[in-house]
């Protein structure tokens, strides 16, 4: 479980694993954060979003949620968490809790251009669901 950065050149690559879709899709998010932000205080404001989105398949439902992600935090919103999250076939639904990005709370460490689908393929190792995700710095 959980996430580790692979540095390479002007993209940066995450591995990600998780016992369920669902944790690996929270996993994606907590290594994002990781790239994206230095949490410097607890964030006073937070705003609940809920997401819709439909894949044509799992790689494709993540790569459009990591976008999501990237989007979001291009208005300057930081989604810290999803809850109420449900991925059946190659749907998700869920709420994601942001946060609005100042300097008093955040340091940006990196700005993202997209998650992309460079050898992207999830698959159950043993009793976890792992991945490597590229993203276009």
């Amino acid at each position: 479980m959980g996430f580790r950065v692979i540095d390479h050149k002007a993209d940066i690559k995450i591995k990600i694993s998780g016992k369920t879709i669902e944790e690996l899709f929270s996993e994606a998010l907590n290594g994002f954060l990781h790239i994206v932000v230095k949490r410097k205080r607890k964030a006073e404001s937070l705003e609940r979003k809920k997401i819709s989105l439909e894949g044509i398949d799992l790689e494709d439902l993540l790569v459009r949620f990591l976008n999501e992600l990237i989007y979001l935090f291009s208005l300057k919103k930081v989604p810290l968490k999803i809850e109420n999250m449900k991925i059946e076939e190659n749907r998700f639904e869920g709420e994601i809790l942001l946060a609005p990005l100042t300097k008093d709370s955040f340091e940006v460490k990196a700005e993202l251009k997209a998650a992309t689908y460079h050898n992207l393929k999830i698959e159950k190792k043993g009793k976890n669901f792992v991945t490597e995700v590229v993203f276009d710095v």
